[in-house]
């Protein structure tokens, strides 16, 4: 049996993308949240206009190193022979 839905919208800071999601409530024996499933942010939008409970979720994580495979042997090498010799 499905009942109360909540919108949610995933900021990331990082790369500026935004993630829309629906939960349910669902109830057999104990109510408990549903998987998130995807919607498009005209659903949320929506969904905001008519006034459901939607949720807006700043995340905030750095972005990703990218090394070259040479950096990744010369670090294991120098990791190595630190190892060795310390």
């Amino acid at each position: 049996m499905a009942g109360k839905v909540k919108y949610i919208a995933e900021h990331y800071t990082s790369t500026g993308t935004t993630y829309y999601y629906k939960q349910q409530i669902l109830k057999d024996t104990a109510p408990f949240w549903s998987k998130p499933r995807p919607i498009s942010e005209k659903t949320y939008n929506k969904a905001k206009t008519r006034g459901e409970v939607c949720e807006y979720l700043e995340i905030k994580r750095n972005v990703a190193d990218v090394i070259s495979f040479d950096e990744l042997l010369r670090y294991k090498m120098l990791r190595e022979e630190l190892k060795n010799n310390g």
